[in-house]
């Protein structure tokens, strides 16, 4: 019901839109911040529409030059983003509004814009950018402090996410620092017991890595009262009550090495319905169901087992757009209780095993499927373009026609290209990893490695017959930039996201965004001036 007012006033605060060409956002300027309130109201229940509201947020405080909620509705926008697993827009949002956020020397916002890469780097497993980013929003929050005591509970956070992130990489000893860091402020601005108990979890977390069981156990089912006892009518309370699908995990876990299987089961299951209930935390669902599917398996309950597992790699798949099930692990647990396990556990391992090879043989099966049906599908294409330019054609307009129908081809192309060389890097790794290295397979591999700049030399006589004189005038623009950064612009000016222009040049998301921010510095660009848009008109 809440969702559904919210969009109702939406739509009656923007409907005086719909009649003139361009908005008249001095129809919202009043009204904004309301707005930007019930926005961020909704974003737990219903994140696309808060993602709706706050776009038209952005728009009217562009619009009134109203630098600072700009900025913060952006990051706002990211947030949620990054909470929903949209990691890929979550990235452009955050690597797009830095820039702005660092000219205007505002430590709130900074510290908010850090902390979501450090978490965004953290899910994607990037040690050392995830602890960069940390470091920085903890350096702000203890400057901070000194000048104003009130800060007090933003520094114990940044310390509690750093201790967070060393426990995710193993550095226990490391994380227990920064958790001491925590209690000692905690204890300085007096904190609440609700507050005070997201520090006693993670230390509970932390007995639990160091296989203190009991200790980890007491500490995680006093922690669950506190949290279920939260009443959520209070507003200091609101996103609280979500801790527990941590909580119920960490219990699960606990229980599961010490061979309490039932218990694990019924605390992983928790841990799920409490994903659901809250839509918080959405990021553990593959790790969870991934380990219920180990204690069904230990339970000898095989077909519950293998259907969970099958529950958690479609997820991954969804998430991390790999065909691994190993990268949904967000918690990595050290591998010396395997090393205990009885026999009958390693016929369970060795039988799971198997049905990874199955599943590997589908999908060989099912790329070479898809990669044929592109291939009809293209060719289709291709036939029906020709086609049609032939019927339809004038001869006034043959000039018109003939570049577009390069921009079709080019475009059509590019797409080939980027099955061909998603191709080739899985047809590469695979041989890596399960073929013994010999002369026919080195011959192979450096015939894909001649076949992809073979491909490059294709895609640029392409683009440049489309645009003759694009890296011409760019480089006449702007001469600092290299040669690999006009590569870049090139797509770019295709319109191409961030995640295909990796898989083109063969390097990780984050770079991507790390080069557009250097172009974007080359070519002296105003806060509010787009890069895309600068491109696409060369």
């Amino acid at each position: 019901m809440i969702a559904r007012s919210i969009f109702m006033l939406a739509v009656a605060i923007l409907l005086p839109f719909v009649t003139y060409s361009e908005p008249d956002y001095s129809v919202m300027v009043n009204k904004v911040d309301d707005l930007y309130k019930n926005a961020i109201s909704v974003s737990n229940s219903d994140p696309e529409l808060a993602l709706s509201i706050l776009e038209q947020c952005n728009s009217v405080y562009n619009y009134n030059n109203d630098t600072l909620m700009m900025v913060e509705t952006m990051i706002t926008i990211g947030e949620i983003n990054r909470l929903s697993l949209n990691t890929n827009k979550a990235f452009d949002v955050l690597w797009d509004v830095l820039p702005i956020a660092e000219d205007y020397k505002n430590d709130t916002l900074l510290i908010r814009i850090y902390e979501n890469l450090g978490y965004l780097y953290s899910f994607y497993r990037k040690e050392n950018e995830s602890y960069e980013f940390m470091s920085k929003a903890l350096e702000i929050a203890k400057q901070n402090y000194k000048h104003d005591k009130n800060t007090g509970q933003l520094l114990v956070s940044k310390y509690f996410n750093l201790a967070m992130l060393s426990n995710q990489y193993g550095k226990h000893e490391q994380s227990l620092t920064y958790l001491d860091s925590c209690f000692s402020i905690s204890d300085e601005i007096g904190q609440d017991k609700v507050k005070r108990a997201y520090l006693q979890a993670e230390k509970g977390y932390i007995y639990f890595m160091q296989q203190k069981y009991t200790e980890a156990e007491k500490l995680m089912l006093e922690v669950k009262e506190i949290f279920e006892a939260i009443n959520t009518k209070k507003l200091i309370y609101t996103n609280d009550k979500s801790y527990l699908i941590i909580i119920y995990s960490t219990l699960g876990d606990i229980y599961m090495w010490q061979r309490i299987y039932d218990k694990a089961i019924k605390y992983f299951k928790m841990s799920l319905e409490s994903i659901d209930m809250y839509n918080s935390h959405l990021g553990l669902r593959g790790d969870l169901l991934y380990k219920l599917s180990d204690t069904y398996a230990l339970t000898n309950n095989y077909k519950l087992a293998h259907q969970t597992l099958l529950d958690s790699k479609k997820f991954n798949d969804s998430v991390y757009g790999t065909k691994s099930i190993k990268n949904s692990h967000l918690i990595e647990i050290k591998n010396k209780h395997r090393e205990l396990i009885h026999q009958k556990e390693l016929e369970i391992a060795q039988t799971k095993a198997e049905l990874y090879e199955k599943e590997r043989g589908m999908f060989r099966i099912k790329v070479f499927m898809f990669s044929l049906v592109l291939i009809i599908i293209a060719g289709a294409l291709l036939w029906i373009l020709r086609k049609q330019r032939m019927k339809h054609i004038q001869k006034s307009k043959q000039d018109e026609q003939t570049i577009r129908n390069k921009n079709k081809e080019l475009t059509s192309y590019t797409l080939q290209f980027i099955e061909n060389e998603k191709f080739l890097s899985e047809l590469t790794d695979y041989m890596k990893k399960n073929l013994p290295e010999n002369k026919r397979q080195i011959e192979i591999m450096e015939r894909a490695k001649k076949s992809r700049a073979k491909q490059w030399e294709d895609f640029n006589t392409r683009f440049l017959s489309v645009n003759k004189d694009f890296y011409k005038k760019l480089s006449k623009a702007y001469p600092d930039l290299t040669p690999t950064e006009l590569k870049h612009c090139a797509l770019m000016k295709l319109n191409f996201n961030s995640k295909d222009m990796a898989q083109l040049l063969n390097i990780s998301v984050s770079s991507v965004h790390v080069s557009r921010h250097r172009i974007r510095k080359k070519m002296g660009l105003e806060r509010d001036e787009n890069l895309v848009n600068l491109i696409t008109g060369v």
